[in-house]
């Protein structure tokens, strides 16, 4: 039963992924070319190493139901787990320059990398990885808690040994999502500490502020933002929070 939905979103996720790879050439062309010598590399390495360890465990997870011993079986699946935590590193690196640019310079009108080592020791780049990772986790908990709990609400047709697995699966589902949650907050909170410093204009644009608001900043919970006019408009604001949470 998981092991179908978990192939299910593996090509969704596969299909839509390449498709984000050919709106590079197709819909930002003169971007790629003038950071395609950054791009590159991290790409790269995510369509050699990561992608190919993905779809090798995969094959061999989805053909040997069976026909190896369980111990084995389970390691194919973690390798799966492991490739496509490192495939969102790569691509993280790619977009954490976009956000924090280190190690290039600009040389003939191109973005060229001076230091692939600097890319990795982005701060942005592991606080990007882990906001990720830790909402892919709260979220796969919740879906198979969910499901689980679903199935459970048509007892009448499941057979006990089934009842059993969905009971383990929900109370592990809860357990991962409540994991992953806290995990998320916390990450979330290095990651807006490091926006505040780096790009503290898109901080006030994701928070709808237009003006400087001296020592306490609200935090807006409801409003319209009229970007003509530069304001919010029927805003529900708590007074100084957003200066408690930044």
């Amino acid at each position: 039963f998981w092991g179908n939905i978990f192939l299910l979103s593996f090509a969704v996720g596969v299909v839509t992924g390449l498709i984000q790879e050919f709106q590079f050439g197709m819909n930002w062309s003169d971007y790629s070319r003038f950071m395609g010598d950054i791009f590159g590399a991290p790409l790269a390495m995510e369509a050699l190493l990561s992608f190919f360890i993905e779809s090798t465990f995969i094959g061999l997870w989805m053909f040997t139901w069976d026909r190896v011993k369980p111990g084995l079986h389970l390691f194919f699946v973690w390798m799966v787990v492991i490739g496509t935590m490192t495939s969102a590193l790569w691509i993280l690196t790619a977009n954490s320059f976009m956000q924090h640019p280190v190690g290039y310079t600009i040389r003939n009108g191109r973005a060229e990398m001076t230091s692939f080592s600097a890319l990795l020791r982005n701060p942005q780049v592991w606080y990007e990885w882990g906001h990720v990772i830790s909402g892919a986790i709260m979220m796969g908990g919740v879906v198979v808690a969910g499901m689980a709990a679903f199935r459970l609400l048509k007892r009448k047709s499941l057979s006990e040994v089934s009842k059993d697995i969905f009971k383990r699966s929900m109370r592990l589902g809860m357990i991962v999502s409540l994991l992953g949650s806290l995990s998320v907050m916390g990450v979330g909170d290095l990651q807006m500490k490091d926006l505040l410093h780096t790009q503290p204009m898109k901080f006030s644009a994701m928070e709808a502020l237009y003006k400087d608001t001296g020592k306490s900043a609200g935090w807006t919970v409801v409003g319209i933002a009229d970007t003509k006019n530069h304001k919010t408009n029927y805003t529900i604001e708590i007074p100084g929070m957003l200066s408690v949470l930044s």
